[in-house]
């Protein structure tokens, strides 16, 4: 019962009182998962892509050459947003998943450079002042935000724009709660695992970061997002389906029968049938 003490207090039913949960070693892409995210969802988070990048051609020449950077590249879908308006620049997109790099090539053609390895990794050995513009897109729990706006800044060059859109440390916090008494009521069934969230708390810290880092803020919004479903099974499903909960299946499989059911229940009793999105996005510049 201690094990699973330690997991529980970790992950407090305060959010503003939980630290970091999840460090996985190996950091991997959510993009990969993105073709199994209920339309309504896939929707919403490709609308504000669209949005910060519309905010962006409004801080730029789009009739100068210029070095863009995608580290959380996906599919290739952000990028072929803004080749239709920026047509001179050189592209890169960084992609751990090579099934997608091979959907983004389909995309976006040859002449863009495919790096398939970590962002991190990626950015650690590139030199500084390198990118006019770097994107930063729903980069997964796994990713600690905080060194990867640490890198993005140093190798952007001056005047260079960072956009980022990510989710909060207590994104889906319904489902989050309905976890935390998952794991004691199965205790014997916890994976222990080395996690850490490194997602911001809020927007206060985000901007503080990147403050501290010596950027100056264009735009900064806070957006929550409510999505519903048909049933209690049916959103336990699409959780499933999506990963969106990469993290708590790592420490507590939803695979498993009765603990599905369970859920499914705690779900109906409460008769929550919908998730809250916590996000931000915006645009910095280095000075």
């Amino acid at each position: 019962m201690g094990i699973i003490r330690l997991i529980y207090e970790n992950i407090s039913k305060k959010p503003k009182n939980k630290k970091a949960i999840a460090y996985i070693e190996k950091q991997e892409s959510n993009s990969n998962i993105s073709e199994c995210y209920k339309p309504a969802f896939i929707q919403m988070m490709e609308r504000h892509n669209e949005k910060v990048i519309e905010e962006l051609e409004a801080l730029i020449d789009v009739n100068m050459p210029a070095q863009i950077l995608d580290v959380t590249g996906g599919r290739g879908q952000n990028l072929s947003i803004l080749k239709k308006q920026y047509s001179d620049a050189d592209y890169t997109l960084i992609e751990r998943n090579e099934e997608n790099i091979i959907y983004a090539k389909a995309i976006l053609g040859e002449e863009v450079t495919y790096i398939n390895r970590s962002s991190l990794q990626y950015l650690q050995v590139c030199l500084p002042d390198t990118f006019d513009i770097i994107l930063c897109m729903w980069p997964n729990k796994a990713t600690v935000l905080d060194a990867l706006i640490e890198e993005c800044t140093r190798v952007l060059k001056p005047q260079g724009k960072l956009l980022i859109i990510t989710s909060l440390r207590d994104t889906l916090p319904e489902i989050a709660n309905i976890y935390h008494k998952l794991f004691v009521k199965y205790n014997n069934k916890v994976n222990v695992v080395k996690l850490v969230n490194g997602l911001p708390t809020d927007i206060k810290k985000l901007n503080k970061k990147c403050e501290k880092m010596k950027l100056k803020t264009h735009v900064c919004k806070e957006i929550r997002h409510i999505s519903g479903f048909a049933s209690a099974k049916v959103l336990v499903s699409w959780i499933l389906q999506s990963g969106v909960m990469t993290d708590y299946e790592a420490i507590l499989s939803l695979r498993d029968k009765k603990v599905r059911d369970d859920m499914i229940a705690m779900l109906e009793e409460k008769q929550i049938n919908w998730v809250t999105q916590r996000f931000i996005y915006g645009i910095w510049e280095k000075n």
